[in-house]
């Protein structure tokens, strides 16, 4: 977020003084509160209009929590007007907007309702009291302070808003109210790399085995090694090479000997010759 200007800086400030002058107006019209009333039960009993002061006092009433809503709201919106959030901004314009039309006609119509009735001749209705009596009550009975406490803050009020409202729509607030533009990040570029690594490498080459796999449990198959998706561990795995086996020695498997001859089988008997050998004839 860019810094923030001193336009905006001004502005938070006039609507905090403008929260205390409402919190100021409300305290004067508290005090006249009590006296009001008075005068008109007094000025009204017996006749038709009895019971005026009532409804009087709770529009009063009424009107004082408004405006204690509207100081909270000042304060809140000079907060995150601060912060730079554009829907306080606007929301300043609106309600700064109703305050200014409610506080002008307001005070243009007091003006002009005591011009009237200083001016004025009202005819006299019988039974009913003289409205310059009333209004002469209501000066005496009413603290001093407390009319011209009112009036000065609701012209600071009027006039607070109106510098707020200027200063909020100046080039610098706009620059800072506007929300700032997302970079576009290339895909990977958030995440951690491999350990040993470029940073903008989100997975490891092939050439690197995954982690082993766990342990299959009793009575369940195996788990596919490698996993599904990723590149074969290299074979054998890095470490030292294997040492290739020793050559067999004669003494550990040794040859029997080859086996004897058989023994010749025995020779036949010779047959008898017609020598001397043959029986002699008779």
């Amino acid at each position: 977020m860019p810094q923030r200007p001193g336009v905006v800086t001004v502005a938070g400030y006039l609507l905090f003084a403008t929260a205390a002058l409402t919190v100021v107006g409300v305290v004067a019209n508290i005090a006249s509160i009590g006296p009001t009333r008075e005068v008109y039960a007094d000025a009204y009993a017996g006749t038709p209009a009895a019971g005026t002061e009532a409804v009087l006092v709770g529009g009063v009433v009424f009107g004082l929590v408004i405006n204690l809503l509207l100081a909270v709201g000042f304060v809140l919106l000079a907060v995150f007007n601060n912060r730079g959030k554009n829907a306080s901004r606007v929301t300043t314009w609106v309600i700064g907007g109703l305050s200014i039309c409610c506080t002008g006609f307001g005070l243009a119509g007091s003006a002009l309702s005591s011009a009237m009735t200083s001016l004025a001749e009202v005819p006299d209705q019988p039974g009913m009291p003289d409205p310059q009596e009333i209004t002469e009550r209501l000066e005496n009975e009413i603290p001093a302070w407390a009319t011209p406490v009112t009036i000065v803050s609701s012209v600071l009020t009027l006039l607070f808003l109106l510098v707020v409202i200027v200063l909020l729509a100046m080039p610098p607030a706009n620059e800072f109210f506007r929300k700032p533009a997302v970079a576009w990040q290339p895909p990977g570029a958030g995440y951690p790399g491999y350990p040993g690594y470029p940073a903008g490498s989100a997975y490891p080459p092939p050439s690197q085995a995954p982690y082993p796999p766990q342990p299959a449990q009793p009575g369940t198959y195996p788990p596919d090694y490698p996993p599904a998706g990723s590149a074969p561990p290299d074979y054998p795995p890095a470490g030292p090479a294997p040492q290739s086996p020793p050559p067999p020695s004669p003494y550990d498997n040794p040859v029997p000997p080859p086996p004897a001859d058989p023994p010749s089988p025995p020779s036949p008997p010779s047959p008898p010759s017609s020598g001397s050998d043959s029986p002699p004839h008779s």
